[in-house]
């Protein structure tokens, strides 16, 4: 079951036996115990007794892993930056209601056992809380129908996913937040994999009543017939049936269904043409100030924060295995095993063969849903041996990344390779020195390409990769278990096209964001305007392919002269900014001017173009608590007026 909650401990139990069962079962389970049953048997009065110590240090844990869970969600996260009327309403609105779905697992439902309203959405929610300090309350209804109808009808205040699309806004009156989370679509069937677009043969197809994606479906694919259920659970029936040719459900919806004994014989399939964005949908009744507020809380969501939610609830999903919940759960029964173990000892070694094919059967089938998830979180998972610097075990790697083979040496050897984007070789070298030098937890991004051994050179791509260290017995380092992950498509709605740098406006979020939270801070920030020299003669004279290429040198030498932690961007045109994000004193703002517009001077020579490129520059330095980001543009606008008075190739600091 893909219950999405702070299952770490509980996680890195069930690794341990898995890990155990495998170094001891398959096929070398015979050998295992041929070279081993002597010190076995010698040491089972010391597994008996360390079973019980266990036992009372389980019943401990649990205790303690309770308190901390409640801990960590009541502390996590610092609050946002409000405004004066949105902490005015904040305080006279503490508590917010939100209408959720009690049947859209693994993204939200109501759990049977506890009784709560779980999932990734939940998990987000409780994020949100921490950051935007709204408390929230949940109205879980039996269906979405359900939940958008207590949004409109004023029993919550918003409800927790809706497409991200205007018209859907206006059909249920109600406002969007920012999106929080992309949902893909799945395939299911019962024979083999059907061809969607062939029109010659008509298709009847389960779907959920409502679906954001029903229209597309319809319109997509040809002499298709939609069978519209009320349920998940309904759609797959009618696939079991055979009263439908196929079902279409969410991605990560499947996953857990999949699992499910009553579901194993259907097939399932991810598709990406029914891609779309979810978002909060927020009553029109509410003060606007509610959606500012928990947009900001959505902004201040790392990448990290909603991948782990949704990587926890898949991956719980591929590993669940109910026998090691219930060891975990109930020690003294597993006491009970043990001691029935010791006894019935030879008995184990008769039916080890029984073991070994059952086993290898479990592996396969997990694989197989560990591949499944994989594909659903574009994640690849891999393990990397700290003493050789090699990639040892690498899943869904060909797809993400295009290795054909393991690597050894890493990073220089992808490097070498040329997988690597040029400018981010030092971000990966920094990054791995962290790794090897025994850091938990490192995380790192950079741009990376596929590059196939027998095939054509790609694009990049921008990969996010969390490193986890594994310990042996002694508690050393001795190798690292790493998540990669592809954040394009997050990543190119911040960029300019043409320049890669970020566009207007998510360099203005980004500024606006930083300089709030440091508007009482004593560090200094720089803002500084760039403007072309003579830009415009050079788009007539010589083309707007010329020019654009001018464009894309000057974004390349802004991105190469400043820090990775300032802030680039393209406001239109030939203009271009950059936010300082810390700086020491005045001279630290005059130095990168100077070195900018240096640089920019240069591009003539290393592009070979036939006409100089020069550029005119405006700084102003914000100090505490005085300005926010529209004075600063003003300001800087000013200098950069001066600059251009005193003639090309010049900057002002405005005083």
């Amino acid at each position: 079951m893909l219950i999405l909650q702070n299952r770490l401990s509980r996680n890195s139990y069930i690794k341990r036996w898995q890990s155990i069962f495998h170094k001891t079962g398959g096929y070398h389970m015979r050998e295992f115990w041929q070279r081993h049953s002597k010190i076995l048997y010698r040491s089972t009065a010391f597994i008996i007794i360390a079973a019980i110590l266990m036992s009372v240090t389980v019943f401990g844990a649990e205790t303690d892993g309770a308190a901390t869970d409640a801990t960590a969600t009541a502390t996590d996260g610092s609050r946002v930056t409000l405004t004066a009327e949105e902490f005015t309403y904040q305080q006279a609105h503490p508590t917010i209601t939100i209408a959720a779905d009690a049947s859209w697992r693994p993204l939200e439902y109501l759990d049977e056992d506890t009784k709560q309203y779980a999932g990734v959405i939940p998990e987000i929610l409780r994020k949100l809380e921490g950051y935007t300090g709204f408390e929230i309350e949940y109205k879980v209804m039996d269906s979405y129908a359900d939940a958008l109808k207590a949004v409109q009808s004023g029993e919550a205040d918003m409800i927790s996913g809706l497409a991200f699309d205007e018209e859907v806004a206006k059909q249920y009156n109600v406002s969007l937040s920012t999106p929080y989370l992309s949902i893909n679509s799945a395939v299911i069937s019962k024979n083999e994999w059907h061809d969607l677009y062939q029109s010659d043969a008509r298709k009847r197809i389960a779907v959920i009543e409502g679906d954001y994606a029903n229209a597309y479906i319809e319109a997509q694919i040809p002499n298709v017939e939609l069978v519209e259920c009320t349920s998940n659970e309904e759609c797959l029936d009618k696939v079991q049936d055979g009263e439908v040719d196929m079902a279409i459900l969410a991605a990560y919806c499947t996953e857990y269904y999949m699992g499910i004994p009553k579901y194993s014989a259907l097939k399932s399939h991810t598709i990406s043409d029914f891609s779309w964005l979810l978002c909060f949908g927020i009553s029109n009744q509410n003060d606007k100030h509610l959606t500012s507020i928990l947009n900001k809380g959505i902004d201040k969501l790392s990448d990290w924060d909603i991948n782990q939610a949704v990587y926890e609830g898949v991956i719980n999903g591929a590993y669940d295995n109910e026998w090691l919940i219930f060891v975990y759960k109930h020690p003294i029964f597993v006491i009970g095993g043990i001691l029935l173990i010791v006894f019935v000892i030879g008995l184990l070694l008769l039916t080890i063969f029984v073991i070994k094919r059952r086993g290898s059967k479990r592996r396969i089938e997990d694989g197989e849903r560990l591949r499944l998830a994989l594909e659903r979180t574009h994640l690849c998972i891999w393990e990397l041996d700290l003493k050789t610097r090699s990639i040892t075990k690498m899943d869904n790697a060909h797809e993400l990344h295009g290795f054909y083979e393991l690597r050894n040496n890493i990073p220089e050897s992808v490097i070498e390779a040329g997988y690597v984007h040029p400018e981010d070789v030092p971000i990966i070298r920094e990054t791995m020195e962290q790794v090897y030098a025994g850091k938990q937890d490192v995380k790192g991004c950079w741009r990376i390409r596929k590059l196939p051994d027998n095939g054509p050179e790609t694009t990049y791509w921008w990969e996010q990769v969390l490193f986890h260290l594994i310990y042996d017995e002694r508690h050393r380092p001795v190798r690292v278990i790493g998540v990669s992950e592809d954040i394009t498509k997050g990543k190119i709605a911040q960029r300019d096209s043409l320049t890669s740098v970020y566009n207007r406006r998510s360099f203005e979020r980004k500024a606006s964001i930083i300089l709030n939270e440091r508007r009482n801070a004593y560090l200094q920030c720089a803002f500084l305007i760039l403007d072309l020299d003579g830009f415009k003669q050079i788009n007539d004279t010589y083309g707007h392919a010329v020019g654009d290429q001018v464009l894309m040198a000057v974004g390349a030498a802004m991105t190469k002269t400043f820090r990775s932690t300032d802030i680039v961007g393209r406001l239109g045109g030939d203009e271009f900014t950059v936010f300082m994000t810390s700086i020491t004193k005045r001279e630290d703002a005059y130095m990168k001017a100077k070195e900018l517009v240096e640089n920019i001077s240069q591009i003539q020579e290393k592009e070979d173009f036939a006409f100089p490129v020069s550029c005119s520059l405006g700084v102003v330095i914000a100090t505490k608590g005085k300005d926010d980001l529209a004075t600063l543009y003003k300001k800087a606008d000013t200098a950069l007026y001066e600059a251009k008075h005193a003639g090309k190739n010049q900057f002002k600091i405005y005083e």
